[in-house]
């Protein structure tokens, strides 16, 4: 599939687009954020669960298990940590970068890779990009 051509889809640049912001938001790199000591030591299910952990869904319990990946956490999020830095619009550009691979999906068997692309671009274009451009135009007077 195109859109999969080299493992690399467009909403991978979206959710590094949420990342750069949510670093930007709180003046800390992503590792610190999460509380990850040490890079190296991180293995990859760790790394899958940032997503989760950053949309403000658990993916343990309190005895430590892999719960279900939809399961809310209480409402001291990492999002609610941006909006407190910066405000709910900008919250809501980075959870919208880091949910770009659900708009990334086809929507109905068979849905062109075309069709997926321009739906992504479009929401890129219409809800990240038209918002960004009002809070510089917002902090601009």
């Amino acid at each position: 599939s195109g859109l999969q051509a080299n493992n690399f889809r467009k909403s991978y640049d979206m959710y590094s687009l949420g990342i750069v912001l949510i670093e930007v938001a709180t003046w800390e790199r992503i590792d610190k954020i999460m509380r990850f000591e040490n890079l190296d030591e991180v293995g990859p299910r760790q790394l899958r669960e940032v997503r989760s952990r950053l949309l403000g869904y658990d993916t343990t319990s309190s005895s430590g298990e892999t719960i279900a990946d939809n399961a809310p956490v209480p409402s001291s999020s990492f999002l609610d940590r941006v909006a407190g830095n910066v405000g709910d619009v900008y919250r809501t550009v980075v959870e919208l970068c880091l949910g770009a691979d659900e708009i990334e999906k086809p929507m109905y068997r068979g849905e062109s890779d075309v069709s997926v692309t321009l739906r992504l671009q479009r929401m890129m274009e219409e809800d990240v990009v038209r918002r960004l451009r009002a809070l510089e135009s917002a902090m601009s007077f």
